[in-house]
């Protein structure tokens, strides 16, 4: 499936039940309604390891489970997904699927997702010379994240997601500045919205 290598395939579900027991807290009221509304089916199909690929692990990363969530529901919550990677403490590539449709999603400090996509068009063939660098590779394919030179994929990412900061607060504070009648606060939002177009001139080179 999705190109994997047939040596890590597996297929164990995990019921629900586990993870209301172990989020009893989290897991109450609204909260687990609201996760059983939204979260079907959850199968651990793939498990890449040394033993299931020929990689060498690396003190980072030992083993990488693929996890197949079959959705009720398009409108998931980011944070069911969260909480399911915080269950199982490992390096988990997840696959949400809801009708025909998958998506991609890995938690790396927040939660990167790809599109919804038909099967035949995720490609998750593996690339690397050990496990951290696979995990790395899919994590770069998944968030379709540009690896610029001599950055860390860590450092990548919180490039990135400053960018899209500084361009949501661009675009809200044009907004406002467009809503403002006194001259004296359009002129202090024009000098907010020139810092950040610097700031983000300076991280696009």
């Amino acid at each position: 499936m999705f190109k994997l290598p047939e040596s890590t395939n597996i297929k164990k579900i995990i019921f629900k039940n586990k993870i209301f027991d172990k989020y009893r807290d989290e897991l109450k009221g609204k909260k687990k309604e609201k996760f059983d509304r939204e979260i079907g089916r959850i199968i651990i199909i793939n498990e890449i390891s040394e033993k299931t690929i020929k990689l060498p692990k690396t003190q980072e990363i030992s083993s990488i489970f693929v996890i197949k969530i079959e959705l009720k529901t398009r409108d998931y919550t980011d944070s069911n997904i969260v909480l399911i990677t915080k269950l199982f403490g490992q390096n988990i590539l997840y696959i949400l699927n809801f009708e025909d449709e998958y998506k991609l999603a890995v938690y790396k400090d927040k939660l990167i997702t790809s599109p919804w996509n038909k099967e035949d068009q995720i490609d998750l063939s593996l690339q690397g010379l050990d496990l951290l660098s696979v995990w790395e590779n899919l994590i770069i394919k998944v968030g379709d994240i540009d690896l610029e030179d001599g950055k860390t994929l860590e450092e990548q990412i919180e490039i990135d997601d400053r960018r899209t900061k500084l361009e949501k607060l661009i675009e809200q504070t044009r907004k406002k500045m467009g809503r403002e009648v006194q001259a004296k606060r359009k002129h202090e939002l024009f000098k907010e919205i020139r810092k950040y177009e610097e700031e983000l001139e300076r991280y696009n080179g």
